[in-house]
């Protein structure tokens, strides 16, 4: 397994390769993700000037958040997923709208599937903080999964997730840490670093990521 080093450097090469589409596809995937948070914003301020009894705007608003997220986050996610695996292997310099590959095939297993890994991560993270970041992680390769093998179903795509970040974990882990300073960066500059540079990184980085470990994997099992 390549370190974190060779990871990010790789990410980085595969990045700047595209520059403009990968942050288009990024600014695209996070505006669309963050509708609910902006929604969560919108609906408290409502309920205030509204002074409506508490709780009624806050259940339209989960109900909202959920649905919007299994129907539509999801999806997106692995549209995503897809686009940074072409963008980081020799196939080339895929288009922006395979961002949008996670509804075009295999939808209702997507949408099944990566349900599934919402509904456990947030169950495991029922039970403190610590057992819902480890099942993220552990789950983390399911996105790429449905992306680099559509036909792949609920059952595979958490076996292979698994499978894949067995004594991995904490090197993802440390691979998102060492994007602090980056953040930081993007802080100070109003967020303007993290549309333009740091989020298309973190985000080829980790999807590279998938690939080292899915080579790791093939390795191991080619000397086994």
């Amino acid at each position: 397994m390549e370190t974190n080093a060779n990871i990010k450097s790789i990410a980085k090469q595969k990045f700047k390769s595209n520059y403009w589409t990968t942050v288009g596809v990024c600014v695209v995937a996070s505006i669309v993700l963050m509708i609910t948070v902006e929604y969560t914003a919108f609906t408290n301020a409502l309920q205030e000037m509204m002074h409506t009894e508490p709780g009624t705007i806050s259940t339209n608003l989960s109900t909202f958040s959920f649905f919007y997220t299994i129907f539509i986050g999801n999806i997106l996610t692995v549209g995503l997923s897809s686009f940074l695996i072409k963008n980081g292997s020799r196939a080339g310099q895929p288009e922006f709208m395979e961002l949008f590959s996670g509804f075009k095939e295999n939808y209702g297993n997507n949408l099944v599937t990566m349900g599934l890994r919402y509904l456990f991560i947030f169950l495991w993270a029922l039970l403190f903080v610590i057992p819902g970041i480890i099942k993220a992680l552990e789950y983390s390769m399911i996105p790429y999964l449905l992306a680099d093998y559509p036909g792949l179903s609920r059952q595979e795509a958490f076996a292979r997730s698994r499978q894949l970040m067995n004594g991995k974990k904490m090197q993802l882990f440390c691979l998102h840490l060492s994007f602090i300073g980056w953040y930081f960066l993007g802080a100070i500059t109003f967020g303007i670093v993290n549309v333009l540079y740091t989020e298309p990184y973190v985000s080829q980085a980790e999807a590279q990521f998938y690939l080292e470990a899915k080579e790791d994997l093939y390795r191991q099992m080619q000397n086994g």
